[in-house]
C-alpha cells in the first residue's frame, strides 16, 4: 500500500511533524518525522504498511498504518493537527492506481492504467496517449485543439484524415505545456472534409 504527496510549489516544503491517517478525524494517528522535505514539483512517497519505521534513505517514509482495498479514506494534517487535504478512495482494482489529475488539482479522482509512484500521474497511458481533448475549434483554413497538461510535459499530436487509415501522421513542432492547458494549431487540414486527433504525452 502507498500513495503519495505532491508538492506544486516552486521552493521545497517541510513537512516534519506534519499528520497523515487513514481516518479524516484522527489527526495523531502518524506524525511524519523530522526532516520530511517534499523538494519542488515533486512527490513524497509514503508507505501504508504498517511498520512506522519512518524516513528511509531514499525520502519514502513508512507509515504505521495500512490501506483498505474496499475503499477508505486518506487525510493530510498540519502540524498543529488542522486537516489540510482528505481523499476519499473506492474499492481498488488490480494494478490500476487513483490520483488526481494534473497533478496538484482539486478535482476528482482518475483511474490509472499505469501507477506511477514518485512520478507524474498519467491518464490512460499505456501507449503514451494523453486522451484528455477539451475543444477542438476552427474552420477551413485552421483547426485549434486544447487539452489538458501538465506543466513542464511535452505533447506531440497526430492526426488521420480517417478513422480506418492504418497509421497515424505527424503535425509538426511538439508542444511544451506551461500551463494546466496546452494548445496546438493545425493549419494543414484545409483539403480535408474530416479529420481524426490524438495527443501524445512524451517521455
Amino acid at each position: 500500500d502507498w500513495f503519495e504527496l505532491y508538492n506544486p510549489t516552486d521552493v521545497a516544503i517541510d513537512l516534519s511533524g506534519w499528520r497523515v491517517s487513514d481516518t479524516a478525524t484522527n489527526n495523531t494517528h502518524y506524525f511524519l518525522p523530522n526532516n520530511t522535505f517534499v523538494n519542488p514539483r515533486s512527490f513524497l512517497m509514503i508507505w501504508a504498511d504498517g511498520t512506522g519505521a519512518g524516513l528511509t534513505p531514499d525520502g519514502a517514509v513508512h507509515a504505521n498504518f495500512k490501506l483498505n482495498e474496499s475503499g477508505e479514506t486518506i487525510s493530510l494534517f498540519s502540524s498543529t493537527g488542522a486537516l489540510v487535504d482528505t481523499v476519499r478512495f473506492g474499492v481498488m482494482a488490480p494494478n490500476i492506481s487513483q490520483g488526481r489529475w494534473p497533478d496538484g488539482s482539486t478535482g476528482l479522482l482518475a483511474s490509472m492504467n499505469r501507477p506511477t509512484p514518485v512520478g507524474v500521474n498519467l491518464l490512460n497511458e499505456e501507449d503514451g496517449i494523453a486522451p484528455k481533448v477539451t475543444t477542438v475549434t476552427g474552420g477551413a483554413n485552421a483547426v485549434t485543439l486544447t487539452w489538458q497538461s501538465v506543466a513542464g510535459r511535452r505533447y506531440h499530436v497526430q492526426y488521420r484524415n480517417s478513422i480506418n487509415e492504418p497509421v497515424w501522421r505527424n503535425l509538426s513542432g511538439d508542444v511544451d505545456a506551461t500551463g494546466t492547458n496546452a494548445q496546438k494549431i493545425d493549419t494543414t487540414s484545409g483539403a480535408s472534409p474530416s479529420r481524426f486527433y490524438r495527443v501524445m504525452l512524451l517521455p
